[in-house]
């Protein structure tokens, strides 16, 4: 017989068994170079002889291997083959039996980790998923034996978008720090990320697998991509569009890119039969909310005519010109023009100005909330859309009116036009351009009240005639002006206002003027006001006022003038003549005693209200017998034509000592501390370390009430801790206002080597209390 090739191995799993070699003398594969094998193959040949040995070795492991021998023999008369499968002839310690077919199995030596089955490309933000490695030779093959020590790691290095996975947090067993314990070659970990990433590379038993966090959008992020000096357009004869440009994406709560927003697309490490398609969501934008009108603005001067004015803000028509198409949470805008870079959206503004236009956008016509990270220059609206400025209009009427000592805010605006052409007419709009000059007010008293002075600390020239210079912010410059005196019996005057500017903007504009009557108010009551050291309460209108002092005490009355219906504006008024000792009607007589010969202090100074009508006289109180309350009824000598037309009714409380403020606790007292949580075993107040409380002291009567008059009372906290080796200490100073005192107290981790972390387990820093 011609012997051909003799063995075959068959019903192989996880590696096939690989080649069958023969000839090489061998126990071990481990032992075994590929160059070995290769050469150690050789056929099988029958010489003859009853039976043959052949020895034979299998290149690659399988868990149930069967060998088969393969026979032809050649006769003259016909070629006979077969095959029959080694069997069991002989006892085993097995399952087999004797002449069952004998199975083998094959293992090898792990080297390395190996990703096992199809890993998950893209998993949802917080929710768990498992990757699972076998243990191989180097030729990738698996190994079953061994127990490995297999880790996990985040390398976001490779990421694109924002988030980065953020925390891997693994909820299957650990042996370590993200490390796993294989069992028969295989290492199983399940965790999850706190974060989005479009490709996070997670390192497990040192093979990297890239994959997707997704999170669904709830906001809209975007940039502005110009400074301040470039996001304001303006809108003129020649320019009717305006461009602006912005990074945006759709993200999450945390701010972090949603790639479920169109998305996520087919993924590049991935074949496209495996990914489902998607379909992009459309970017928009809501417009501008309607036209404001702003009515204060009510005529404007133009070639020495006077003509209405409506002055409005306008209202634009806004759209996404490019990066309308988005994928991945991001816009595309090279889609509809390849200069535009990803993620870059195109906002087109045209029609009316749109002078404070915030951007919202939307996705799929749903407005989102939009959050606009602003360059770090500053914090305006980024899109500005507005008119060029050419004129300037005052807001005060033709005939305005103001109170002696009151404020008339004037608001020069800078404006410019626009033709209306459906009806042939000029429509006016507020320009919020930058001004590169000064609006100033020019007021001449001279005829129409001669006696008024001016209450502006910027005036340039004389009482009656002044200039007055403001810059122009977004579009309005701010003049304040006041009158504190018209003169002696001058009940109203008349002042002239003109209006003109130095900006270049507004070369050939015409002068603004306009007029302003000013009324004077007459003092004619005084009533009680609170000062730093009493309190008294109630409306000036009312007939008494009651308020708290402690005896013998100094306290400042204050005494505030008003004119017969009690209006702010009379408050302040200027005293005129000169103020002279007060003399007060008390019950019980003497219960008031005055300082500094009851001469009062006028308080105020020219051109920093209130000017000249506040009166302050300095006294204390004090007790007559058993009677503990003063009232002071009238005043005599207030300045002509004036009453005192209040009463003052003062409790006077006698401090008897000091107390700890406490509130009622279950069964016990505890000190009023802010954010008090527990308290010891002991029933003594706790603090929690790093944590502020608050120490409250109170000044009592002898009735243990409360002398909410005492602002005068200093007072002096110290306190200790004293361990075995280490004593710690604090001081603090306070002053009773309303007789209480308020400590803040904040107690951080201590110096003291006995109460350090590790010696608290053994005995607690609370056993070396604070003692105040």
């Amino acid at each position: 017989p011609t012997p051909q090739d003799g063995l075959t191995a068959s019903y192989m799993k996880y590696g096939s068994g690989g080649f069958l070699s023969t000839g090489l003398a061998t126990t071990s594969r481990c032992d075994v170079k590929e160059e070995d094998i290769n050469a150690a193959w050789r056929r099988g040949a029958f010489l003859g002889d009853a039976s043959t040995k052949l020895s034979y070795f299998f290149t690659r492991p399988c868990s149930g291997c069967e060998i088969w021998f393969y026979y032809e023999i050649t006769t003259p008369q016909q070629i006979i083959s077969g095959s029959f499968p080694q069997r069991v002839y002989g006892y085993t310690s097995g399952l087999a039996y004797v002449g069952d077919i004998k199975r083998y199995k094959v293992v090898t030596c792990g080297q390395q980790w190996l990703l096992a089955g199809m890993p998950p490309v893209a998993v949802r933000r917080r929710k768990p998923f498992s990757l699972s490695a076998w243990r191989v030779d180097d030729n990738n093959n698996p190994s079953w034996d061994g127990a490995n020590i297999a880790q996990l790691r985040l390398d976001d290095k490779g990421s694109s978008g924002n988030g980065g996975g953020g925390h891997l947090r693994i909820s299957s067993p650990t042996v370590g720090d993200g490390q796993t314990a294989a069992a028969l070659g295989t290492a199983n970990v399940r965790f999850s990320l706190s974060r989005a990433c479009y490709k996070c590379l997670a390192h497990f038993a040192v093979n990297a697998h890239p994959f997707t966090v997704l999170t669904d959008a709830v906001q809209v992020i975007a940039i502005p991509m110009q400074d301040n000096a470039e996001r304001i357009k303006l809108l003129n004869a020649t320019t009717t569009a305006a461009t602006w440009d912005f990074e945006v994406y759709a993200a999450d709560e945390l701010g972090d890119r949603a790639f479920t927003a169109g998305g996520p697309t087919p993924l590049p490490w991935l074949p496209l039969y495996s990914q489902d398609p998607v379909e992009p969501v459309a970017l928009g934008v809501v417009s501008p909310a309607e036209n404001k009108n702003l009515a204060n603005v009510t005529t404007i001067i133009i070639n020495g005519k006077r003509i209405p004015l409506t002055l409005a803000t306008g209202i634009a028509t806004v759209d996404v010109k490019y990066g309308r198409v988005m994928y991945n949470g991001a816009p595309h805008g090279e889609i509809d023009n390849p200069s535009v870079r990803p993620g870059v959206a195109v906002l087109e503004l045209t029609g009316d100005p749109a002078p404070a236009f915030d951007v919202q956008f939307t996705l799929n016509d749903i407005p989102y909330p939009t959050f606009l990270r602003v360059n770090p220059q500053g914090t305006d609206p980024p899109v500005v859309w507005t008119i060029a400025p050419s004129r300037f209009a005052l807001n005060v009427p033709e005939q305005g009116d103001m109170k002696q000592g009151a404020v008339l805010q004037l608001e020069v605006f800078a404006i410019g036009t626009k033709a209306d052409l459906s009806n042939n007419s000029t429509v006016f709009y507020h320009s919020v351009a930058p001004v590169g000059g000064m609006a100033k007010v020019s007021v001449d008293c001279t005829a129409g009240c001669p006696g008024c002075m001016l209450n502006q600390p910027q005036i340039t020239s004389t009482n009656v005639m002044a200039t007055f210079a403001a810059p122009f912010t977004a579009g309005v410059a701010h003049v304040p002006l006041s009158f504190s005196n018209l003169g002696n019996g001058v009940a109203s005057g008349v002042c002239s206002l003109v209006v003109t500017s130095d900006a270049p903007e507004f070369a050939g504009a015409d002068a603004q003027t306009s007029t302003v009557t000013v009324t004077s108010t007459t003092l004619a009551k005084w009533t009680w006001v609170p000062s730093d050291s009493i309190v008294p309460a109630g409306h000036p209108s009312d007939p008494s006022s009651a308020a708290d002092a402690a005896i013998n005490k100094t306290v400042s009355l204050n005494l505030q003038a008003w004119d017969n219906n009690f209006s702010p504006e009379s408050t302040v008024t200027s005293v005129q003549g000169n103020i002279n000792a007060l003399q007060f009607s008390t019950n019980p007589a003497g219960c008031f005693v005055c300082l500094d010969g009851c001469v009062p202090q006028v308080l105020g100074s020219p051109g920093v209200p209130p000017y000249g009508s506040l009166m302050t006289v300095n006294g204390y109180f004090t007790s007559v017998g058993d009677i503990w309350k003063c009232q002071i009824n009238d005043a005599q000598n207030l300045p002509a034509g004036t009453i005192l037309v209040q009463t003052l009714v003062v409790n006077v409380q006698q401090a008897a000592g000091v107390e700890v403020m406490t509130v009622d606790g279950p069964n016990l007292q505890t000190l009023n501390f802010s954010g008090l949580v527990r308290v010891t075993t002991l029933g003594d107040p706790a603090m929690i370390v790093g944590k502020p409380a608050h120490l409250m002291l109170r000044v009592v009567d002898a009735n243990g009430a409360t002398v909410k008059g005492d602002v005068h009372t200093m007072f002096k906290l110290t306190g200790a801790r004293v361990t075995p080796n280490f004593t710690e200490t604090m001081q603090m100073h306070g002053q009773a206002r309303g007789g209480v005192v308020d400590f803040p107290l904040a107690v951080y981790p201590t110096r003291s080597p006995d109460c350090t972390d590790q010696a608290a387990a053994v005995a607690p820093c609370a056993q070396y209390p604070w003692v105040f």
